[in-house]
């Protein structure tokens, strides 16, 4: 990195300053492993210690002081950190840090043996003791799941549709398949997997108006690979997510047992 790690605005803030107000704990890593000095003040003499330890970032904290940050300088004003910290966590830290210091001893950590789970634990009263059980009859549903070696294209389903019925963009589908002709694609889908003979595709495509779908569709799912629609176009074709769909994508099923 040929730019200093500690830049400051017209305030005196460094990007420290920012990372450890606002928590964030690898960002300020990242920042100390480059250099970034951990004991700049701010106007009025606010260092990134004081920031994280008045937002109550524990993490941050420990960080700071294992590069040397100091808990015991005070702002200009007079604020030193352990009377910014309102975290109960927070002051045992600063309090345990600042006895290290000093040589003095602290209380000391308790650390239960491997068999500790085997010991009865005494309570008065387990308000969770003697629940009912869950319903042994209740039928549970099998999961099916989708697996493919890349990203998909987006799935939707319709409003007052049953939720097993799945329908897919046909631009998203031409684009992934890189069809650019609509009857090249329905002749694609249209055959029945691992067959020769066309069906009828009636049934396969739909068309709404844009304002219909964007009232009634709902996406399936997230992190996918969809084209942009186009909101300003009148309507919007979508093409059934079949198991012939699924087969030109290259996905494969399986189904998770409940039982």
């Amino acid at each position: 990195m040929n730019n200093s790690p500690s830049p400051k605005d017209n305030a005196g803030y460094t990007p420290l300053h920012e990372a450890c107000a606002r928590g964030h704990l690898e960002i300020a890593k990242l920042l100390l492993k480059y250099g970034a000095n951990v004991h700049e003040a701010a106007k009025g003499g606010i260092r990134p210690l004081h920031e994280a330890i008045e937002n109550g970032f524990v993490e941050v904290v420990r960080l700071l002081l294992s590069f040397g940050a100091d808990p015991s300088l005070a702002t200009y004003t007079g604020l030193t950190p352990i009377s910014l910290a309102t975290d109960e966590n927070m002051k045992t830290l600063l309090k345990d840090h600042l006895r290290d210091k000093a040589g003095e001893g602290g209380p000391s950590w308790p650390f239960r043996g491997p068999s500790s789970c085997l010991d009865p634990e005494e309570s008065g009263y387990n308000v969770l003791s003697d629940t009912p059980l869950e319903d042994s009859d209740k039928e549970l549903e099998d999961i099916e799941i989708d697996m493919s070696e890349g990203l998909l294209p987006n799935l939707y389903i319709l409003r007052e549709e049953a939720p097993t019925d799945r329908w897919v963009l046909l631009q998203d589908l031409s684009h992934f398949l890189k069809i650019k002709s609509r009857d090249a694609l329905l002749r694609q889908i249209s055959l029945p997997t691992g067959s020769n003979i066309k069906v009828n595709n009636k049934n396969l495509i739909k068309e709404l108006k844009m304002s219909d779908f964007l009232e009634q569709a709902h996406c399936c799912q997230f992190l996918n690979m969809g084209e942009k629609i186009n909101t300003r176009a009148s309507k919007i074709a979508l093409v059934k997510y079949t198991d012939r769909v699924k087969e030109l994508l290259g996905i494969e099923s399986a189904v998770i047992s409940a039982r």
